[in-house]
């Protein structure tokens, strides 16, 4: 880098060419290296299932059980009564009502920084000089871009479910503003902020409604026509 650096400062197009097919190489031939040890591992691991008889299983119950089936392979005793007679005089698990209210909820984001967004602003702007100057080293886009998703991307997303839909115009148009400025530098494509946090909430949303012991899981209700959830009543619109 430090030689592509002199060589730009130089003038020297032909070089900084070179080092770039040099870095590119170097990319690609880590890359080989680290398929090359996931095939080992994989290939190790192969050998120790094939050789004590287990394979894993994508059931995370089947899984517990054919561990539990071949640690106690060699165990003479047979304990099925007796843990079945424990499991039995355990009391029943009754699901308990969340330790806050829909008031509580609202309380607290009615205390959310709406401010937040120019810390944001601020972190990405530092993070987009890097870009900037990689961009002048005339790095290839699909290497710009890969570094936008890998460290401005998750500092404008962090959280965004939180805080995304109660910013304000200005704010929004900041970190938007952010994604286009990173997108000319990169000569590519990013994906907008409002469709990632979109697919964010969505699934979060997922996750809440099918975890039956989740905090928030009383409050996913269907409809009576059984297609659509219930939403909740807010004091402001943009809580909704």
């Amino acid at each position: 880098m430090k030689e592509k650096l002199k060589a730009f400062q130089q003038g020297d197009w032909n070089t900084v060419n070179i080092r770039n097919r040099q870095i590119e190489n170097d990319i690609r031939a880590k890359l080989r290296y680290k398929d090359k040890i996931e095939q080992e591992f994989s290939s190790i691991l192969t050998g120790q299932a094939s050789s004590t008889g287990h394979y894993a299983t994508s059931d995370p119950a089947t899984f517990a059980d054919s561990l539990n089936s071949f640690y106690t392979r060699f165990d003479r005793h047979d304990h099925s009564a007796l843990c079945e007679e424990l499991l039995s005089a355990l009391p029943p698990v009754v699901p308990s009502e969340p330790p806050f209210t829909v008031e509580d909820v609202r309380q607290q984001l009615s205390r959310c920084k709406v401010g937040k967004a120019p810390d944001i602003y601020k972190r990405s702007q530092q993070r987009l000089h890097i870009l900037r100057k990689l961009h002048a080293l005339s790095v290839t886009p699909h290497l710009l871009l890969l570094l936008y998703i890998s460290i401005i991307q998750p500092i404008l997303l962090y959280c965004s479910p939180c805080y995304f839909n109660m910013l304000s115009i200005t704010n929004r148009n900041k970190l938007i503003k952010v994604t286009r400025t990173a997108s000319k530098m990169i000569s590519l494509p990013t994906t907008d902020l409002s469709l990632l946090n979109s697919k964010a909430v969505t699934r979060m949303a997922r996750t809440v409604s099918r975890d039956s012991d989740h905090p928030l899981h009383i409050y996913f209700s269907l409809l009576p026509s059984g297609r659509r959830y219930r939403t909740l009543r807010w004091r402001r619109a943009r809580f909704s």
